[in-house]
């Protein structure tokens, strides 16, 4: 599908204001640091659609063609300075950079590579780097990795890799910037039947320092779980586990992750982030 929902968070109850249109297979959204242009990254289109923000009101103001109709960009996030954003290209593999000017967005063709199938990306609070979760071919792919980006550099560049497991999925940076939380799939969506089945998937947390990361800690989740998120004083992790219909919470305390609870949901859970 190609439609956007414009959601008025200030009424009582919020309620959708405007359907839009981006592309074919409308995916990652994301607004700019001022609040003034969202980006919608077009995964069946090979396309980034830009809207303009004023108030409340969200406009169509053109779209940024990848010249790759087959891409699949499915993830859109713009720097921490509003500058350039980096679109995420799932079916070709390169991270793409995007020039930002005002309200004008453009593609200069400058385009980076990290692992197999780039999906969820996010910066770091400094802005200094950003990391890229790939989901690989599967858990027949065998391990999949995550890359940090170097944004200080000019041009910037992949500076650094780690492997995590089979197919990461969900993908956040603490409040901190000093911590990277993925998931696993780990065969945990795949039928039991299957020689990559494991019964669950996998919470890992990496230390992110001087643009590396390194492992600190590991701990099984559920089956299929997705989008994971920090609280505000990185003491705990919240996972969505589809298949589970649930989301299961746990602690940190910067060397080791503990379950904590599970909080039972009337659905699949996808995606998820924390309010400022």
């Amino acid at each position: 599908d190609d439609r956007v929902s414009v959601i008025d968070l200030k009424a009582t109850p919020p309620r959708v204001t405007a359907t839009l249109h981006a592309g074919r297979g409308a995916s990652g959204v994301s607004f700019s640091p001022d609040g003034t242009l969202a980006l919608v990254a077009n995964r069946m289109a090979g396309t980034i659609s830009v809207f303009t923000v004023d108030g409340g009101a969200v406009t169509p103001a053109g779209t940024v063609d990848l010249g790759a109709p087959d891409s699949g960009p499915s993830h859109v996030a713009f720097t921490r300075d509003g500058r350039r954003a980096l679109v995420t290209r799932n079916n070709d593999n390169l991270i793409s950079l995007l020039a930002v000017n005002g309200r004008t967005v453009t593609y200069p063709t400058t385009d980076l590579a990290a692992g197999v199938k780039p999906y969820g990306i996010e910066m770091t609070p400094a802005g200094d780097a950003a990391v890229v979760a790939h989901i690989g071919v599967g858990a027949t792919g065998g391990v999949d990795t995550l890359a940090v980006i170097d944004l200080t550099a000019d041009p910037p560049r992949v500076v650094d890799q780690i492997p995590a497991g089979p197919t990461i999925e969900g993908l956040a940076i603490s409040p901190d910037g000093q911590y990277v939380a993925a998931t696993v799939m780990d065969g945990s969506n795949l039928p039991k039947a299957s020689p990559f089945f494991h019964e669950a998937g996998r919470l890992r947390v990496f230390r992110l320092r001087n643009r590396r990361l390194t492992a600190v800690a590991d701990v099984p989740t559920g089956h299929w779980c997705q989008g994971t998120a920090w609280s505000r004083d990185g003491r705990r992790l919240v996972v969505q586990c589809m298949a589970d219909r649930n989301i299961r919470v746990f602690t940190f305390d910067g060397r080791s992750v503990a379950p904590a609870g599970l909080l039972p949901i009337d659905g699949g859970p996808a995606g998820i982030r924390v309010a400022p």
